[in-house]
Parts: structure tokens; sequence; C-alpha cells
């Protein structure tokens, strides 16, 4: 019986693990005018969100709770050093959702950033831009913290 309980608790254990970081985006760059942020997987928006929630009239919109991790991979024919520069609704600059400045200046192929716990945020919706070496526009997609689950 202790060997049966052992195996479960490590079960649930690496379940818990996994879950933890099942959310993946990926930054697709063709040209400095054709750049798409998608998630592959792992992306917590209702229905609801897209219908008339924060995610309504956004075409690249993806949410997410706190704590929680995104792998992010950039496919890029431009250049694959990228910023994110996050911005609140009239476009002045804000803290990023996620820990140790993950994204501020970034140029390799993959990265896992964590988003920070529920009590280190300051909003719920992170408008950036995505801006690419080279590219004069930015990219503006959107993130949404799901504070209340």
């Amino acid at each position: 019986m202790k060997y049966f309980t052992a195996v479960i608790a490590i079960l649930l254990f690496s379940f818990t693990v996994v879950k933890a970081e099942n959310q993946k985006i990926l930054v697709k760059i063709k040209s400095c005018d054709n750049i798409k942020v998608k998630v592959i997987n792992g992306s917590e928006c209702s229905e609801e969100d897209y219908i008339s929630g924060p995610c309504k009239n956004q075409d690249e919109c993806f949410c997410i709770s706190p704590d929680k991790k995104t792998k992010w991979r950039i496919v890029s024919k431009v250049d694959n050093k990228i910023k994110l520069k996050f911005k609140d609704e009239n476009g002045n600059k804000i803290k990023a959702p996620f820990l140790n400045k993950c994204l501020n200046d970034y140029s390799e192929d993959k990265v896992v950033c964590k988003i920070k716990p529920k009590s280190k945020l300051s909003r719920e919706i992170y408008d950036f831009d995505v801006k690419v070496k080279g590219c004069p526009n930015a990219h503006d997609p959107r993130i949404v913290i799901k504070k209340t689950r």
C-alpha cells in the first residue's frame, strides 16, 4: 500500500509540474509588416473573453493565470532579436507581467518566462509591442492575466 501511495504522489506531482509550463507562444516574423503572435496551446481565454471581454476586437490575445510559465519561440525571416515593450491604454511604458525582466531583450530561439504572482501584478490587461531589430514599426498583441482564477 505504501508503494501505491508513493506512485500516486509522484504522478500527481509530475502532473502539477507539467501543467505549470503548458502555454506555448509562437512569434512568427515573415517580414516587418507580417508579424504574428499565436498561442500554440494552453490559452486560458474563454469564449466570453473574445465576445465581450478583454479580448474583444483583438486579433492576437491570449490569457494566462499568475505564476504560470509561458514558453516563447521566435521564427523569423528578418531578425531573431526582438524586444517586448509593455504599455498602458495611453501608450505609456509599464512593467511587464514576467519575473526577472524576461523577454526585455530577446535573441534566442526559445525562452521560458514565468508570470508574476497575483500580488505583484498591477493590472489584468497587458498590451505590448513586439519590436524587431531592423523593422521601423511594432506589432501589438495582448496578454490577459486571469487574476480571478
